[in-house]
């Protein structure tokens, strides 16, 4: 209240501040009295709590004042003009990754690609030669990850499109079939679920996940 009194200097804040000042006085020599002669009777609990409490709303409100600076619009700010890489992950050719190309085209950006992650030759040949017989004319693309692994890899490719196009916003179209009962979820898109996390917090990227309904 001194602080604030201080700040302000409303009519009487001389009063109000001296007021404050012998109450916040009084309160604080209470404190240290019972927390003296109390301590071992758990004063110290509170004592430890309280300190605590109030260090994490500071921080808290810290928090949500950096935010909002952040998101703050200053003078003479302008949005950049910017170029458009959408990249579509597939795992194989069906209904959903048609329907996710054909979307990405819509998109109308400077470059498009379809992006793969395979373990060996044998699929390799496997996902091009579906490509080649539905006569799909985006420009596929294949990483290679003998692990089974397909978050780092598609992370480094990510870089790469970065390096290959500066200066431009990639987004990432994840192609996702959605069952009809709630549980089977859980049966699928969980690779898909856990890459979205990472490149959710990768600059300069957008995610989208693209959901094909099974009847």
């Amino acid at each position: 209240m001194v602080r604030y009194q201080l700040r302000q200097k409303a009519g009487g804040w001389r009063l109000g501040v001296t007021v404050s000042a012998a109450g916040a006085t009084a309160t604080f020599l209470v404190l240290i009295v019972v927390a003296t002669t109390k301590f071992t009777s758990g004063a110290w609990l509170p004592a430890v709590v309280i300190p605590f409490i109030v260090l994490i709303f500071k921080s808290v409100r810290r928090h949500y004042s950096k935010v909002a600076d952040g998101l703050r619009i200053t003078p003479g700010f302008r949005t950049r003009r910017m170029n458009h890489t959408v990249v579509v992950l597939v795992g194989g050719v069906h209904k959903g990754v048609l329907e996710a190309l054909a979307y990405a085209r819509s998109l109308a950006p400077n470059h498009l690609f379809a992006v793969t992650v395979v373990t060996d030759e044998e699929e390799q040949e496997r996902i091009e030669r579906q490509w080649e017989d539905h006569g799909i004319q985006v420009p596929l693309e294949i990483v290679y990850s003998p692990y089974r692994e397909l978050t780092r890899p598609v992370l480094a490719y990510i870089d790469e499109v970065d390096a290959r196009f500066p200066n431009e916003m990639v987004t990432v179209v994840i192609p996702e079939f959605v069952v009809k009962r709630w549980w089977e979820h859980a049966l699928h898109n969980q690779s898909a679920l856990f890459l979205k996390g990472r490149l959710l917090f990768r600059k300069e990227t957008a995610v989208l996940s693209l959901p094909y309904h099974l009847e």
